[in-house]
């Protein structure tokens, strides 16, 4: 997530950098949540 929002920051979206706060300081749960809600597909990070 934070290559996502970094990447979105220094394309032109510097608002991105909130965001970016904010999924640092993220539960492990939140994260998943947020990966989700942003269509992430988590099966390639299954271990």
């Amino acid at each position: 997530m934070k290559d996502y929002y970094g990447t979105a920051m220094f394309n032109g979206f510097p608002m991105a950098v909130m965001d970016l706060s904010k999924v640092e300081r993220m539960s492990d749960r939140e994260l998943v949540e947020l990966a989700q809600k942003n269509g992430v597909d988590l099966r390639k990070y299954i271990v």
